[in-house]
């Protein structure tokens, strides 16, 4: 675990521990916010690359709501070694993006990063046309001790120290 000070690389080590979150959309016919709990990957265990991938199917409410609203936030948050989720020592990141479809020269990386840390992903039934996207963080919000929210550029997130030195 980073140190709490080091916020940016905090966010990218948070990303990479956890496989799991809650992607929160618009409603595309009330607008209203929905969410609910995704997979997720930014690589392999021990070769996070920072780019957060998805596997949703077209049949998911959220994935429709992604395609119709085009934007899209997400909170991810690990457990806490027996601290309580609230407790600002127990790290959580809510990062604010674009959910975007992979392209086509990327979906050999997201599917290495997803099936890696998500084996039975693979397994999953062809007629629900899964596809791969990706968040492209733009910002993220990250509480990770006491004193107050640190706010993250996409740049700065992006740029956190490379995957071998996390």
């Amino acid at each position: 675990r980073p140190p709490y000070e080091e916020h940016a690389l905090m966010a990218r080590w948070l990303v990479h521990e956890t496989t799991w979150g809650v992607l929160s959309t618009l409603d595309q016919d009330t607008g209203e916010p929905v969410g609910g709990v995704v997979s997720h990957s930014d690589g392999p265990r021990n070769s996070p690359r920072g780019r957060l991938f998805f596997y949703v199917t077209p049949m998911d409410e959220l994935t429709q709501n992604v395609m119709a609203v085009a934007s899209s936030s997400a909170a991810w948050g690990q457990p806490c070694g027996g601290l309580d989720p609230e407790d600002p020592a127990c790290a959580r990141a809510t990062l604010l993006g674009r959910m975007q479809p992979v392209a086509a020269e990327d979906r050999e990386e997201a599917q290495a990063a997803l099936f890696s840390r998500h084996p039975r992903m693979a397994d999953w039934p062809a007629d629900h046309h899964f596809k791969f996207f990706e968040l492209q963080v733009e910002e993220v919000h990250l509480l990770d001790w006491y004193g107050g929210m640190a706010i993250i550029s996409g740049e700065d997130y992006y740029a956190a120290l490379e995957a071998d030195e996390l």
